[in-house]
């Protein structure tokens, strides 16, 4: 069958463009309880959201479900996880580097949704705080849909990285939009 064909092997090509890995490409809105999807409603019309709770919880399942609903170009959307985006950047200071470092920030910076996952796992160097900064606050600047995931709190995360990341964060998704993702570790239990 061709690709463009079938709309839901449409949608995981686009997912995987847009940095998704394949452990996560198929989430879909199903997998996650009503309540929880209700929690998630203004993503469709912009808004940022910051999910945190223990490891294995969802938080990923669910920022690539949001996305699954409403991507239609790997364009508009990317994925990536803090380490990921880290490596990507250090990876432009070798001599044979095809991108710019200036290039990669300003392109996770301006992406119309960006979904971060993991932030917080990132060894809080002066580079890595600077590097972060000036993503999270560009993207604050000019109000760019911006989804986060972590296994910190934003107090957790303060006391790590301290205050100017987390407040941006905490100001980008509103009260509302701060959801503590709760329950066993799913990845625990499969075992």
């Amino acid at each position: 069958m061709p690709l463009q064909a079938n709309p839901e092997s449409r949608k995981t090509d686009i997912l995987l463009k847009a940095g998704v890995s394949r452990r996560h490409v198929n989430a879909s809105r199903t997998d996650i309880e009503a309540k929880r999807w209700a929690l998630l409603e203004g993503f469709k019309s912009g808004s940022s959201y910051f999910l945190f709770g223990i490891p294995g919880t969802g938080k990923t399942h669910m920022a690539v479900a949001l996305m699954r609903e409403t991507i239609s170009s790997p364009d508009t959307m990317r994925f990536v996880t803090m380490a990921d985006l880290l490596l990507k950047i250090k990876a432009t200071f070798e001599p044979c580097a095809d991108e710019s470092e200036t290039y990669v920030i300003n392109h996770y910076s301006k992406v119309p949704c960006l979904i971060l996952d993991d932030i917080g796992v990132e060894k809080p160097t002066e580079w890595t705080l600077q590097t972060l900064y000036t993503i999270i606050d560009r993207r604050y600047r000019n109000m760019e849909q911006t989804v986060f995931t972590s296994n910190l709190s934003l107090k957790e995360l303060a006391d790590r990285l301290g205050e100017r990341i987390p407040s941006r964060i905490a100001e980008m998704c509103g009260p509302d939009n701060i959801l503590h993702i709760t329950g066993p570790d799913r990845r625990l239990e499969r075992r």
